[in-house]
């Protein structure tokens, strides 16, 4: 596609290691299913500018 799109890369291999850790960690301590306080968790997506972005004009 041109002129490339700008995107916002999402670290997929950080949200499934973090998925996989915190699944492990909630079958050791015997929990399943949506008991338990719920967590937020924040990972730094990068964002990827490419040519369909332009400066403003003035």
């Amino acid at each position: 596609m041109r002129p490339g799109m700008t995107i916002v890369r999402q670290p997929s291999e950080a949200i499934a290691q973090t998925t996989v850790s915190t699944l492990l960690s909630r079958v050791s301590e015997g929990r399943s299913g949506v008991e338990g306080e719920a967590r937020s968790i924040q990972l730094q997506p990068a964002l990827v500018v490419r040519g369909s972005t332009a400066a403003i004009r003035t």
